[in-house]
């Protein structure tokens, strides 16, 4: 006959122990209270939060309300992560198409939200889903509207056949640096529906 224990069994997890199993997932952790706890992210960057500025020495800031938000270890969801103190904000160290960029996530005091600011490379895209409009800096799609899959990584060839449409299909423009006369340019590859009975191709514009 088995035994029923008398008293349910309680892992507890200490605040050391958080971190070296973050570690040995791979997964970056983020004090957020004030210590020297900021780790770098997977890709090399480092996450800092503040009340709407870094603090001096980058490291962690308490919310400007006593909420009780912490920055993510990853860039969080904007369409899931929920968070409760209204302008606290989180920078993330991530790599684009363009290079390396800074996304900055602030708490609107439900969710997370990528604020509009300007972008000089149109459709970069980014390793946290963040891309430009063009013209303003954009969060990620949401999963729920099936958007398209992520761009490629490298500039796709021209002529190459492309499916754009509607979920996990291919995005209507991708933008990538180029050798513009030595220096560096910028292109936009598309991927629009074909007029005509040929299939669908990216098209690559002119490096500028």
């Amino acid at each position: 006959m088995r035994r029923r224990l008398a008293h349910p069994i309680v892992i507890t997890v200490t605040a050391v122990g958080a971190h070296a199993l973050a570690a040995a997932c791979g997964v970056a952790s983020v004090d957020g209270n004030g210590g020297p706890g900021d780790a770098a992210l997977p890709d090399g960057g480092d996450a800092a939060q503040s009340d709407g500025a870094a603090p001096p020495d980058g490291g962690d800031a308490a919310p400007p309300d006593g909420g009780g938000t912490s920055c993510p270890a990853a860039p969080p969801s904007i369409h899931y992560d929920t968070c409760d103190s209204p302008g606290f904000s989180c920078k993330y160290s991530v790599t684009c198409h363009s290079g390396p960029h800074e996304s900055v996530y602030v708490c609107d005091g439900q969710r997370w939200t990528v604020p509009p600011a300007p972008c000089a490379k149109p459709y970069d895209e980014c390793t946290d889903g963040t891309g430009c409009g063009p013209g303003t800096w954009h969060g990620p799609s949401n999963p729920q509207y099936n958007p398209p899959g992520p761009c490629p990584w490298t500039p796709p060839e021209h002529g190459a056949t492309c499916s754009p449409g509607g979920f996990g299909a291919d995005p209507s423009a991708c933008g990538y640096p180029c050798d513009l006369d030595g220096g560096e340019g910028w292109l936009v590859a598309r991927c629009d529906f074909s007029v005509d009975a040929e299939p669908t191709s990216w098209q690559l514009g002119a490096c500028e």
